[in-house]
């Protein structure tokens, strides 16, 4: 409404700035695999979120180009973050921090979600709502910098001892 997008303008936007998201999550993987998990991650999660927040505070071709952008790094990230969960918990735990991590997640946007609703429906604007939600992915990024080990190249059972047996049996 706000953008004056009909429905199958806010499809086609969807469409067109989230498809190019594909191309970060192979380059983001590749690149973390070869460089570092730790820093993709600590590199594109805040970049990716900055730029989608300032898809909202701008308009016109930026609006588009800065969504499109937003959304390759931030799907760059995503392999990075996505394998701490196997790597750093033992098998033993892997259930219960999977959860964890679930359930902070799902808490973190719902809890996002109503303060967004709430300052839009008090007449703050869309753009600095998500520019000041920038502040999650950069406190995501802090804690991946300065608590997550790098994991590239390191062997599961180094991370996690205890799951590997004397025979290493599968």
């Amino acid at each position: 409404d706000d953008r004056g997008f009909s429905a199958g303008m806010v499809s086609l936007f969807t469409i067109v700035t989230s498809a190019p998201a594909v191309l970060g999550l192979v380059i983001g993987g590749r690149v973390a695999d070869r460089r570092g998990r730790r820093r993709v991650a600590v590199l594109c999660t805040p970049i990716g979120g900055l730029l989608i927040a300032l898809s909202f505070a701008t308009g016109s071709t930026l609006m588009w180009t800065s969504a499109i952008v937003g959304a390759i790094f931030a799907a760059a990230a995503y392999p990075s973050l996505a394998v701490y969960r196997t790597e750093l918990f033992a098998t033993s735990r892997r259930g219960l921090s999977g959860f964890v991590i679930l359930a902070s997640a799902l808490m973190g946007g719902s809890i996002s979600l109503l303060i967004t609703g709430a300052l839009a429906d008090s007449g703050v604007s869309y753009g600095p709502i998500m520019l000041a939600l920038v502040f999650g992915p950069i406190a995501v990024s802090l804690i991946v910098l300065f608590t997550y080990p790098e994991t590239a190249h390191t062997e599961l059972e180094d991370l996690n001892p205890e799951d590997s047996d004397g025979d290493r049996r599968a």
